[in-house]
């Protein structure tokens, strides 16, 4: 199985795909147990597991901070989106920004029911139907 999700920042989106391989039969099962888990999402993830993330961040942060690629590329991205280097100044105070109800709240957009796209790929010829897999994703995106 594989979750992909990633912010289309200049769509205000959220893109999530989670694909998975499986036996044909399985497959309507798997991708109705992943909507689920995605459903409850934001009750699962605790205070905790958002302090934990919050310091992975802080830590990654410091080393992006020295990093001169990294400070060209948002330099670059901040003067495409607003004109000026805001974004250099304005990434420092990103890690308090981070707080349980928005993590939470963000969980339960990653996948938009009503924008759900299922792809079933099922294997050719009757006799390969029992014993090959079939690939199973399931795409969907949310407004912010």
């Amino acid at each position: 199985m594989r979750l992909d999700s990633e912010l289309a920042d200049k769509a205000q989106r959220i893109e999530t795909e989670i694909s998975f391989t499986a036996s044909p039969e399985r497959g309507r099962e798997l991708w109705q147990r992943a909507e689920q888990v995605l459903a409850n999402l934001p009750q699962l993830i605790t205070a905790e597991d958002v302090e934990q993330q919050r310091q992975q961040f802080i830590r990654a942060e410091q080393e992006r901070h020295n990093d001169f690629t990294t400070q060209q590329r948002r330099l670059i991205l901040s003067d495409r989106h607003y004109g000026d280097p805001r974004y250099l100044s304005e990434v420092a105070n990103l890690a308090q920004a981070v707080t349980l109800d928005g993590v939470r709240a963000m969980a339960g957009k990653l996948l938009n029911p009503a924008n759900r796209v299922l792809l079933l790929s099922l294997p050719r010829g009757d006799a390969a139907t029992q014993e090959s897999a079939a690939d199973t994703t399931l795409q969907g995106d949310a407004n912010l």
